[in-house]
C-alpha cells in the first residue's frame, strides 16, 4: 500500500480530535522550518566570512609546505593538515591530562 494511500485511509478514519492536532502539529511544524531557514539565512554571511578568513590564512601555510616538500600543495591537502594538526593536538592534549592526572579514571 502507498504511503499516501493509508494517510487518506488512517485521516477518514481518524476523530475531529486527532485531526484538529494533526493540522495544529502541520502547521507549528512548517513554521519552525521558516523560522530555522530564517536563522540560517542570518548565519550565512557570518560563516562566509569565517571561511575567506580561514582561506586567507591557509595561503601562507600552503606556500610554506610547497617549499618544504618542493611539491604543490593543493588546497584539500592543506585542509587535511590542518585538521590532522587538530586532531594530534588534541590527542596529545588528552594523553597529556590522563599522565599528569592518571587518579581520574
Amino acid at each position: 500500500m502507498d504511503t499516501k494511500d493509508e494517510i487518506i485511509k488512517y485521516w477518514k478514519k481518524s476523530p475531529f480530535l486527532a485531526k484538529v492536532i494533526w493540522v495544529v502539529s502541520v502547521i507549528l511544524a512548517s513554521s519552525s522550518i521558516a523560522s530555522l531557514s530564517e536563522t540560517v539565512f542570518a548565519w550565512k554571511g557570518f560563516i562566509l566570512d569565517g571561511v575567506e578568513f580561514y582561506r586567507e590564512l591557509l595561503e601562507p601555510l600552503k606556500i610554506l609546505l610547497s617549499s618544504v616538500f618542493q611539491a604543490d600543495v593543493t588546497g584539500e591537502q592543506a585542509d587535511l593538515i590542518v585538521c590532522l594538526g587538530i586532531f594530534i593536538s588534541a590527542h596529545r592534549k588528552f594523553i597529556t591530562h590522563r599522565w599528569l592526572t592518571p587518579d581520574l579514571e
